[in-house]
């Protein structure tokens, strides 16, 4: 959750690969009318999540990369990569190693009574010795009956670790620095983020299978982040770490995702530019689209929204047009030129 603002998109639009309708770890809660005051029925102990932005390496001759660890409440362990776009347009090329747990290694967060940290693992791969200090905390906002805190702080140590990539090498960080976002250790106890039900989003992924290169993208704010983003991106088996996988992504700032209607959408288009980390476009049609009207409050005013979504929709390129993810450490990946596993999901407001 600590990732910073567009590598938290990314991961969530990754995620949807595996689960397109369902609640990914890094996403928003699936769009509902009653989803607007949601509740959980007690607290129950905190599970503990680490996330941390970041330290500057230099990979193929490049000094702007940023290298991060998170620690994710399902156990799995990751390293991350970012490569910040500024021209032709924005966007992050990203590379993320995760590592499931181990016998060897069961638990590589631990977190003692101060909430002080350390995060240990060593693997074929990766050798990771980090002690996170904390200095300061706060609550997190959450729906009744859950709770959450975050403790922010310091982090000393080194990561060194074999990325497969013949281009990357061997990556050692020793210094870190907070760019993108103070590294943080977060207690959450069946914490459900509040959210305002008054909003207007969009989401899409061109494949429900997980398999493959996937096209995904997200329109409106999600807790606090406004964006229009599209992220070509593939995931990987690594060969040295039974479990282990590489997710690499292309992710462009600034993408065309718009509806055919406000009042009653039944497809999506989806518009790049003609050059940059992503170029091609697609629509998404099909797929049987259904929608739910409801109404919420905000600011004290009163307004129309309308739930549209669509499983097993078409997704298409037109030809010589497919999205196509621009790489420098892994070759350029594209998008499949048409899927009939596509979804999307949409809240609109009048």
């Amino acid at each position: 959750m600590h990732l910073r603002n567009t590598s938290r998109r990314f991961a969530a639009r990754l995620c949807v690969a595996g689960a397109v309708a369902a609640t990914v770890a890094f996403g928003a809660p699936a769009l509902s009318a009653a989803a607007a005051h949601p509740r959980v029925p007690h607290s129950s102990p905190p599970v503990y999540s680490f996330g941390s932005d970041g330290s500057s390496v230099t990979v193929h001759g490049n000094s702007s990369w940023v290298l991060s660890v998170n620690y994710g409440a399902t156990g799995v362990f990751s390293i991350g990569l970012e490569l910040p776009v500024t021209s032709p347009n924005s966007g992050n090329e990203i590379h993320a190693w995760n590592f499931p747990p181990s016998k060897s290694n069961p638990h590589p967060l631990f977190v003692n009574s101060k909430h002080d940290a350390t995060l240990k693992l060593t693997n074929p791969m990766a050798t990771v010795n980090l002690v996170f200090t904390e200095t300061s905390s706060s609550k997190g906002s959450c729906a009744p009956g859950g709770s959450a805190t975050l403790y922010k702080g310091t982090l000393k140590g080194s990561v060194k670790f074999n990325t497969e990539l013949p281009l990357a090498g061997t990556v050692n960080a020793t210094t870190w620095t907070a760019k993108g976002a103070t590294p943080t250790l977060t207690a959450n106890s069946s914490c459900i983020p509040n959210f305002n039900p008054c909003l207007a989003v969009t989401t899409f992924a061109s494949t429900s299978s997980g398999a493959g290169v996937l096209a995904a993208g997200f329109s409106g704010s999600e807790f606090g982040v406004t964006a229009d983003d599209v992220t070509v991106a593939s995931k990987t088996k690594v060969s040295q770490v039974a479990g282990a996988t590489r997710d690499d992504a292309a992710l462009l700032n600034g993408a065309a995702i718009t509806l055919n209607s406000k009042t009653n959408p039944t497809s999506v288009s989806i518009g790049t530019s003609s050059s940059g980390i992503i170029t091609g476009t697609a629509t998404m049609t099909g797929g049987k689209p259904s929608s739910t009207p409801f109404t919420c409050k905000n600011g004290g005013k009163t307004y129309h929204n309308v739930i549209a979504n669509a499983s097993n929709a078409t997704y298409q390129s037109p030809a010589g047009h497919s999205l196509v993810g621009k790489m420098t450490l892994t070759p350029n990946m594209t998008a499949p030129a048409k899927s009939t596993s596509a979804s999307w999901n949409a809240q609109t407001i009048t």
